[in-house]
């Protein structure tokens, strides 16, 4: 139901979780500090991102498994550079994610200067681990968008999402 985390060097941290009766679940150990992270829509996955010297202290993108005995299988990069609350979840193996198009160093340690970053719009396939850019947004006027609050309709065929710099919502068709 929840998860902490502890750092266990400079390198990385061991996040745990927590079960509504007081299970002793494995914990996930990162390969960064910062551990932010969001559940898959099934609880079977969590989509996270940790920062490091590797990475110039910018967010990388990670999914693992974390049901019950599963936690930590399959821990592996995206090869994104954002962070989970700029992603959802199509399925289970579908994710969509807006990547920032530059970052700057030290962006995974204050995500706002990456506010009025435009971003591209990648749909990433996790059984096979390919990202493929979808869209570049741009608004009306043809000005970029950095893209915060998407959401998959419930057919799957629409993406909407909060354009951060004017606050309007967008919809991009996915079908």
């Amino acid at each position: 139901v929840a998860t902490y985390r502890e750092s266990t060097s400079a390198l990385g941290e061991e996040v745990f979780f927590l079960g509504l009766n007081d299970e002793n679940f494995r914990s996930l150990q990162t390969n960064g500090l910062g551990f932010e992270g969001k559940w898959s829509p099934t609880g079977q996955q969590m989509l996270y991102s940790v920062l490091s010297a590797k990475t110039n202290y910018k967010p990388a993108l990670y999914i693992a498994g974390v049901e019950l005995d599963n936690i930590g299988a399959n821990n592996r990069s995206l090869r994104l550079s954002t962070w989970p609350d700029k992603c959802v979840f199509g399925s289970e193996t579908i994710l969509y994610c807006a990547v920032p198009q530059s970052l700057e160093q030290g962006s995974g340690l204050y995500p706002e200067l990456a506010n009025t970053t435009p971003d591209t719009i990648y749909k990433i396939d996790l059984k096979s681990n390919l990202s493929t850019p979808v869209a570049v947004p741009e608004a009306a006027g043809g000005e970029s968008i950095n893209v915060q609050n998407m959401t998959v309709s419930a057919a799957g065929s629409d993406l909407y999402f909060t354009n951060r710099v004017s606050g309007t919502i967008m919809k991009l068709r996915l079908r």
